[in-house]
């Protein structure tokens, strides 16, 4: 900040902002929107990776789930090559276990993050919101809170930050997708303790089945609300200032 004196009347003072200093807002706003930007590049990049894990776990399960079915119509003698193959299916799911694990939580970090940055941003940069900034990832942790709470958060940034309406089909779609995952989810979860017989092991396969089924279409449809959304954020300091 400057405050400088008219030198012909030394009673006339004006302020003005140093170029310096709006120099150094400008830089400040540049350095959010990279770090927003990365972020959703690595997002975008994890998400590749847990359906690649997704389409993987599907292949299995579904080799798995009818090499059971052959065992029960039998149609599958014993020392045929289908056991073979089971096997490197098996190793291949004890390999790939603590690797889907990994990608996952990777993933999910990087997306709890990037619904509060995509609040704040569009907060930063203006947005008329009315939920808070930590109820897009407070309430993913409330059971059954966490069904529609943060839906509504991330739809209120959705709606104000994306001006095509044409485009609005997409939140509530991935929700969707998000809710029948996690319903899956826990059922093959609870069938996981009553796989002592054949027909419940072959049970918890095809829930599981499903629930890799289910999170196909729903990384595709988060990875194309983060593209729009990230990208009408990020434009968004553009259009402010045309």
């Amino acid at each position: 900040m400057s405050i400088q004196q008219d030198q012909a009347t030394d009673s006339v003072w004006t302020i003005g902002f140093d170029d310096k200093e709006e120099r150094s807002g400008d830089a400040l706003m540049d350095g959010a929107g990279e770090r927003y930007r990365t972020l959703t590049t690595w997002l975008r990049c994890s998400l590749w990776l847990c359906g690649m894990v997704a389409l993987l776990s599907f292949g299995c399960n579904l080799c798995l789930l009818l090499f059971l079915h052959g065992l029960e119509d039998g149609t599958v003698a014993e020392g045929d090559g289908m056991y073979l193959l089971i096997d490197k299916v098996i190793a291949l799911k004890t390999l790939g276990a603590p690797v889907s694990i990994l990608v996952t939580s990777f993933a999910s970090v990087l997306s709890l993050r990037w619904f509060y940055l995509s609040h704040g941003f569009g907060r930063q940069h203006g947005l008329r919101l009315q939920q808070p900034a930590r109820s897009t990832v407070l309430f993913y942790f409330i059971p059954v809170l966490n069904l529609w709470k943060p839906y509504l958060a991330l739809r209120e940034v959705f709606n104000e930050a994306v001006p095509c309406s044409g485009s609005r089909w997409l939140l509530p779609v991935w929700w969707g997708c998000w809710v029948l995952f996690q319903s899956l989810s826990w059922l093959a979860f609870r069938l996981v303790q009553d796989t002592d017989e054949l027909v419940a092991l072959m049970d918890m396969l095809l829930a599981r089945l499903l629930a890799d089924g289910a999170a196909l279409p729903l990384l595709i449809m988060f990875m194309l609300v983060v593209r729009r959304l990230g990208t009408a954020l990020l434009a968004m300091p553009s259009r402010a200032a045309s």
